[in-house]
């Protein structure tokens, strides 16, 4: 397993991945996964510029 310390961060592609990851161990369908991670990274990215305006 792979750890990061506070100076590192995650690509959008990684993060995505790992979004995807999580949902098909909730057994859900590839394509779920993949639409479920997406919508999750729109709202991520939408929270991340709130806190950028802020």
């Amino acid at each position: 397993m792979t750890t990061l310390n506070e100076d590192q961060t995650l690509s959008r592609e990684e993060r995505f991945v790992a979004l995807a990851h999580t949902y098909l161990e909730f057994h859900l369908s590839l394509q779920s996964a993949i639409d479920a991670a997406e919508a999750d990274l729109l709202q991520l990215d939408g929270l991340e510029l709130v806190a950028e305006a802020a």
